[in-house]
């Protein structure tokens, strides 16, 4: 009768602990597909402006002036901020591609607002025929912006290469 009762309850106990184990794999793999979801829709609005972007500056050998990007790539209240940290929740390969795409994203916009900064403070260095209403340009600050156009160039095509390889998740 002890034994019956004893056997009872080890059982029980077991499909509590299968249950309660399924349900949290569950709810991980429904917040981890809830993740990539958000991702994929994130980059899929802003996926033609980064490659069109990509393919109008396809090498950053080629820029020679400051390139002036008003719009921005990467929105300031964008997905990413706010689920930045549940990247880690997804498998390492993916969380790595992810991360590795939205670098480079905030890279070239980190690297656009500074551009802007310096034409807004310099406008001659991209319309010279201003240059007599603003003192003269210091070289320093146009090789600061061609090296940020550069920089911005060279991590929007990395974050467009990586475009393609998120949407397979």
């Amino acid at each position: 009768m002890l034994s019956e009762g004893l056997l009872g309850v080890i059982v029980g106990g077991l499909i509590v602990f299968i249950s309660n184990f399924s349900l949290i794999f569950y709810n991980d793999y429904k917040n981890a597909k809830n993740i990539e979801n958000a991702i994929v829709a994130d980059i899929e609005s802003i996926e033609k402006r980064i490659k069109e972007y990509s393919k109008l500056h396809s090498s950053n050998e080629n820029v020679n002036r400051p390139l002036d990007v008003i719009q921005p790539f990467y929105p300031d209240n964008g997905i990413y901020y706010r689920i930045q940290e549940d990247i880690q929740k997804l498998c390492k390969n993916q969380a790595k591609i992810i991360y590795k795409f939205y670098i480079n994203l905030m890279i070239a916009e980190s690297e656009r607002k500074l551009t802007q900064q310096l034409i807004k403070e310099n406008p001659q260095i991209i319309d010279p025929s201003v240059a007599d209403n603003y003192p003269i340009l210091s070289s320093r600050s146009q090789e600061v912006a061609i090296a940020s156009s550069k920089s911005m160039v060279f991590a929007i095509n990395e974050a467009s290469n990586l475009i393609d390889e998120i949407k397979k998740i």
